[in-house]
């Protein structure tokens, strides 16, 4: 893709002893990037549940939205539901998580926390996109929120994290998940433009520096560099979308290449592939669907299918079976 080593400084070899399989439970959590990358594994049919809070960006919202579903996920702080344009929202969720009435969303998130309680309990790997040190507290409540949802400024304080009040934080999650879980950490290398280009350095600084301090206390915390890759290795804007802040497909694509050598298990590679090539003909479009090679080429795609045990493909087979006269 990009492996020309006269056009980019490449970071280190990266070396992860434990590796992600078809067996792992996987909860990636964070950021946009936590969907970016969550998204690559669930397209793989990894066992993974992604973003279900919606995107968090700041490391207290998310650990203790975790914390929450281990203390109880009966319990929901109603006093942080607020009603706007008709619709209510939790000042501890992004506003992806919303209803109709209060009762519904508190039962909405009451079901989230059930969910990640159960996943939680036995997940393998745990992967945390952290985007901003920044906060916002609500000057009513005096509490942190994850999302603002669109109220006034006015009726928040913006304060920057002590990594202090971040490990602190972080060693209690830690009490609760299980011994074998290994735990990811990364730092969105989405840029936060909200204060401008030097605090958004100060931010990632204080982000790198807490990930540091974690995986330096912890032996089951581990650092994977995508902001490194993006802002060092790829370092240009036409690895950008057109607002010149998230990473482009291409970049996805290369982190992406980074993650799958370093973090996934090599025996899963042929399962993959099978998979992508099953994926990529399901896509093709026919200019006759019903003609012979085309049946033949639905007849050899199904053959693929099934030779896969690893994992479920009964909604692949049932699909090909369906195109197949």
């Amino acid at each position: 893709m990009l492996h020309n080593e006269t056009f980019r400084t490449p970071i280190n070899p990266l070396n992860f002893e434990e590796k992600i399989n078809f067996d792992s439970t996987i909860l990636s959590i964070g950021s946009c990037f936590a969907q970016n990358i969550g998204s690559k594994l669930q397209e793989n049919r990894f066992d993974i549940s992604i973003n279900p809070y919606g995107v968090l960006y700041n490391p207290i919202s998310i650990f203790n939205n975790l914390i929450q579903a281990f203390e109880g996920y009966e319990n929901v702080d109603e006093h942080l539901i607020i009603e706007n344009e008709e619709v209510f929202k939790h000042f501890n969720f992004h506003s992806d998580i919303s209803a109709s009435t209060k009762k519904e969303l508190v039962e909405q998130i009451q079901s989230i926390q059930q969910q990640i309680h159960g996943r939680l309990k036995n997940v393998d790997f745990l992967i945390i996109t952290l985007g901003t040190s920044f906060v916002f507290r609500h000057n009513e409540s005096q509490q942190l929120v994850a999302n603002c949802h669109k109220i006034p400024s006015k009726e928040f304080t913006q304060e920057l994290l002590e990594i202090d009040r971040m490990l602190a934080s972080f060693q209690e999650l830690h009490s609760y998940l299980p011994k074998s879980c290994n735990i990811i950490f990364t730092v969105s290398p989405i840029r936060h433009f909200r204060n401008g280009l030097v605090d958004n350095s100060l931010s990632k600084s204080i982000l790198r520096y807490f990930t540091h301090l974690i995986t330096s206390q912890y032996q089951n915390c581990f650092y994977f560099p995508a902001y490194e890759i993006m802002i060092d290795e790829l370092r240009d804007y036409r690895f950008y979308t057109d607002d010149l802040v998230h990473p482009s497909t291409l970049a996805q694509e290369y982190i992406w290449s980074y993650f799958d050598e370093a973090l996934i298990d090599a025996k899963t590679h042929d399962t993959r592939q099978k998979l992508e090539k099953i994926t990529r003909g399901l896509n093709h479009r026919p200019f006759n669907s019903q003609s012979a090679p085309h049946q033949k080429f639905l007849h050899k795609l199904l053959q693929i299918s099934k030779s896969i045990k690893e994992i479920n493909v009964n909604d692949l087979i049932n699909e090909i079976e369906q195109r197949i006269n």
